[in-house]
């Protein structure tokens, strides 16, 4: 009898270092192998990236900034309607300003940089334009009334002052002197009419004054800056005549008695 120990396993129950694993066995036989690969075979490489069916995030478009929307939006209708940019112009400015510092920002989430940028300068100019208009009606106007004190509206339609009612009243005498030469130092009737022609060269056939001498016998309307019927004169005799503005404030006494003498005064 043979008493040599016998083998009851089989030939398929083991295989040589390098094969492919058996079938049904498990991992812990091949060591060195996360797939169970027997020792000294090539391993497998981890494929690189998310693993399949994962989706990759994209980054989110950034919103446009509300602040540099309402900055031009505030900045067209300054534009169109002008004078509210006096007040509607610095909240232009204001809101592009802050709506280009967070469109700026790295890594924020609003843009539109040029939207602010475009805002703030349009209210911007649109406001320095309006407040030059308002400063031009101001300095208009305080001129307007300046110049209505200092030549206050009477019943004549022209401008007047003292001034130039007193230039009125020395043209007007000046006329009178020079009618009371050409008729024979006489303020009577009978002289040349000297508001018509030039002096020193009346004529024979020149129209000469019938009745009391009259305003309109010395000077018209153009040689004045007042109308004409805003003067009067009165004639006391034949050397003494009186030339007053019918505001009554000013008039002028003549006198060519023994030399060439006028006095000029007020009448308030």
């Amino acid at each position: 009898m043979d008493n040599r120990p016998v083998n009851n396993s089989s030939p398929y129950n083991s295989r040589p270092q390098g094969y492919p694993p058996q079938p049904g066995a498990t991992p812990q036989q091949y060591p060195g192998n996360n797939y169970g690969a027997p020792q000294g075979y090539p391993q497998t490489p981890q494929p690189y990236g998310p693993p399949p069916g994962h989706r990759v995030p994209y980054p989110q478009a950034k919103q446009t900034s509300g602040k540099a929307i309402a900055s031009l939006v505030i900045g067209l209708v300054c534009v169109f309607f002008w004078p509210i940019s006096i007040l509607a112009g610095p909240v232009g400015m204001i809101l592009g300003m802050k709506g280009m510092k967070e469109s700026k920002q790295p890594g924020g989430q609003y843009q539109g940089y040029g939207l602010a940028m475009a805002g703030m300068i349009v209210s911007s100019l649109m406001f320095v334009v309006c407040l030059c208009i308002a400063v031009l009606f101001i300095v208009l106007f305080a001129f307007v009334e300046k110049h209505e004190r200092s030549y206050p509206m009477q019943d004549s339609p022209y401008v007047q002052t003292s001034s130039s009612v007193d230039a009125d009243l020395r043209v007007i005498e000046d006329q009178l002197y020079l009618y009371y030469i050409e008729n024979n130092k006489s303020l009577g009737p009978g002289g040349p009419v000297v508001s018509v022609g030039s002096g020193g060269l009346y004529t024979e056939d020149h129209p000469r004054v019938e009745g009391s001498l009259k305003i309109t016998d010395l000077v018209q309307d153009h040689h004045l800056d007042r109308m004409l019927s805003d003067y009067t004169l009165t004639v006391s005799n034949k050397n003494k005549a009186v030339i007053k503005a019918r505001d009554g404030k000013r008039e002028m006494t003549v006198d060519y008695t023994s030399t060439r003498s006028t006095k000029l005064r007020s009448t308030d």
